[in-house]
């Protein structure tokens, strides 16, 4: 196991705290309770509320993707220093397939746009309960194909293409990474992944204290995004039930200490590395899940969020 032993103890970094209470207060068992509709406008909100603004180094673009099954809509963000065609980020964003947008995640796209110097393509998939597994990952999948061909005249090299996300968007680049290699593309350069979840079912005493997610939170997800009982093991839908693991892109994993997710990282390395692939664990021991959202006010969250960021910068470089 990579993880730290169960025995180590940690406290809360004294710069995420008062963060760590705010996402208690609004994401507990009312707000699961809420329809999807309210839900979304409540974490709008709350994530307008944890955001800075947007440097004005960049340059940024809205458009729509055609898709075979939707136009789906995505932001472009790339330095306005930066010339050439650029190497990119596909960017899925958390949100547990029920909420989240370009919008709510701009201050980590942005952000993370100007550290690697790479283009950043935020993708606006379908959301659940309206759209279940798999139109999330459909729209993502049709995005990324298209990027292919689309990208050198968005001034964008498609050979030098890499996966992020953070959560469920995580969840989304992992399930990308296997689907490019079963189906013969497109070629992924490297996968970026923040606290993903790669599973549904919560094992036995996997702790449940992560500010804001808890075991119950998971089964409201999990009801909403999946259309079927078997979905639940489905590889594109639950990465850490495929098969094989092989032949897939390099991978920086970022995990948080205080995460009822962060074993599913941990597993998800053990995985990679067995099946040859280069594979890089990180665990924030002060951190939470959803620590993206304090880049901006916490030393320890930047410098993690920062980290990775090198990392798709030295991939794609």
């Amino acid at each position: 196991m990579l993880s730290p032993t169960s025995e180590e103890k940690h406290d809360l970094d004294l710069e995420i705290r008062v963060f760590a209470a705010s996402s208690d207060r609004r994401f507990n068992a009312d707000f699961d309770a809420l329809p999807p509709v309210e839900q979304r406008r409540l974490y709008n909100a709350w994530c307008r509320e944890w955001s800075s603004p947007r440097s004005d180094e960049l340059a940024v673009a809205d458009f729509l993707v055609p898709t075979e099954e939707a136009k789906v809509p995505v932001r472009l963000y790339r330095r306005r220093d930066c010339t050439g065609n650029l190497p990119v980020v596909v960017y899925m964003h958390g949100g547990g397939w029920i909420l989240g947008n370009p919008d709510t995640h701009d201050q980590v796209t942005s952000t993370m746009a100007l550290a690697t110097g790479a283009a950043v393509l935020s993708v606006d998939y379908r959301l659940a309960p309206e759209h279940k597994f798999p139109a999330a990952f459909n729209d993502c999948y049709g995005v990324l194909s298209w990027l292919v061909t689309a990208g050198p005249a968005l001034g964008i090299d498609p050979g030098r293409l890499a996966l992020a996300g953070d959560s469920a968007g995580g969840n989304l680049a992992v399930a990308l990474s296997l689907a490019a290699r079963d189906r013969g593309g497109p070629d992924i350069a490297f996968q970026a992944l923040i606290y993903p979840g790669l599973r549904f079912q919560r094992p036995a005493g996997i702790d449940t204290d992560s500010p804001g997610l808890t075991a119950e939170s998971i089964g409201v997800y999990a009801r909403a995004y999946l259309a079927k009982i078997e979905d639940a093991t489905h590889p594109y839908a639950a990465p850490l039930h495929a098969k094989d693991f092989s032949k897939l892109p390099p991978a920086y994993i970022a995990a948080a200490w205080f995460d009822i997710l962060r074993e599913d990282s941990v597993l998800y390395a053990d995985k990679l590395r067995a099946a040859g692939v280069e594979a890089t664990y990180r665990c924030a021991p002060g951190l939470v899940h959803t620590y993206l959202r304090a880049i901006h006010c916490c030393t320890a969250a930047r410098t993690e969020f920062l980290a990775v960021c090198h990392a798709i910068r030295k991939a794609l470089n």
